[in-house]
C-alpha cells in the first residue's frame, strides 16, 4: 500500500470518529488543544469538514473558554487556505461557511440558534472571536488573540475610555492596535457580512449606550471596526461609528 494511499485512509478514519463530535469535543478542556493543533496541519479537505460543524455553530461555541480558542485557530486558517487553494469548489464552501457564521452572529432573521451580537462582544472569551471573525471577513488573518485576564486586567487600570477610542492609535501602542500588515481581497459576500456587523455594532452602541462603547470587552470590537472600515473606504460606516460612539460617550 503506497503512501498516499495510506494517508487517504488516515485522513477517512479520523474524519469518521469525529464526525458528530466536533463541538462538544472543542468545549472539552481536555480536546480543544488537540484540535487546535489538528485544523492547522490537515489539508483543505480535511480542514473544511472539520470546519463546517465549528462554523455552523459560531454563536454558540464563541462564548466557550475551550471552543473559542478552536475557533480562532480556524479564522487564523482562513485566508492562508483561500490563498493557497486550486479547488474552487472547496474554497466556496470554505467562504460560505464564513459567511453563514457571519449572519448567525449578526443574528438575521431566519439563522437556527442566533444569538445578540451585543451580547457576544460583551463576553470574555467570544470577544475575540468576533474580532478574529471580522478580520477574516475584512481579508485579514488573525494572529494570537490575548488572554481574557489580560485584557480584563488592562482595562481595570483606566477607569474611562482613553481619548483615541475614535481615531486611529498613535504612539507606543500603534503597532499593537494596527491592523495585520498581509492582507487579501474579500469576495463581496464577506464585505457584506462585515457591513450587517457593522450595523448591527452601531445599532448596539445605539440603544446600549455608553455600556456597550466603554465595555471592557465591546469598546475593542468597535475600535476594530472603525479601522476596517477605514480600510475599505467604506466612508458612511466610519462616520456612522464615529457619531454612534461620541453620542454615546458623551
Amino acid at each position: 500500500m503506497g503512501a498516499g494511499k495510506q494517508i487517504e485512509e488516515a485522513e477517512s478514519e479520523l474524519l469518521s470518529r469525529l464526525d458528530g463530535r466536533m463541538g462538544a469535543l472543542a468545549d472539552d478542556q481536555r480536546c480543544s488543544k488537540t484540535l487546535e493543533r489538528l485544523v492547522k496541519g490537515v489539508p483543505l479537505p480535511v480542514f473544511v469538514t472539520l470546519a463546517t460543524p465549528l462554523l455552523r455553530s459560531f454563536a454558540a461555541l464563541a462564548k466557550s473558554p475551550y471552543a473559542s480558542h478552536v475557533l480562532q485557530s480556524v479564522l487564523q486558517c482562513v485566508w492562508p487556505r483561500l490563498d493557497a487553494s486550486h479547488d474552487d469548489a472547496l474554497s466556496k464552501q470554505l467562504t460560505s461557511l464564513l459567511e453563514e457564521a457571519a449572519r448567525s452572529v449578526a443574528g438575521e432573521r431566519g439563522v437556527e440558534g442566533a444569538k445578540p451580537l451585543a451580547s457576544l462582544c460583551k463576553d470574555p472569551c467570544a470577544t475575540h472571536t468576533i474580532r478574529s471573525l471580522m478580520l477574516c471577513l475584512g481579508g485579514f488573518t488573525p494572529t494570537g488573540a490575548r488572554s481574557a485576564a489580560t485584557a480584563g486586567a488592562s482595562a481595570k487600570k483606566r477607569k474611562k475610555p482613553p481619548p483615541s477610542f475614535v481615531r486611529e492609535p498613535t504612539g507606543a501602542g500603534a503597532a499593537a492596535d494596527a491592523l495585520p500588515s498581509a492582507h487579501s481581497t474579500p469576495p463581496a459576500g464577506f464585505n457584506s457580512c462585515l457591513k450587517e456587523l457593522g450595523m448591527q455594532l452601531c445599532h448596539a452602541v445605539q440603544s446600549e449606550g455608553v455600556r456597550f462603547a466603554a465595555d471592557t470587552y465591546a469598546s475593542p470590537v468597535v475600535q476594530l471596526l472603525l479601522r476596517l472600515a477605514k480600510h475599505q473606504r467604506n466612508d458612511r460606516l466610519v462616520r456612522k461609528t464615529v457619531f454612534t460612539t461620541r453620542v454615546s460617550l458623551g
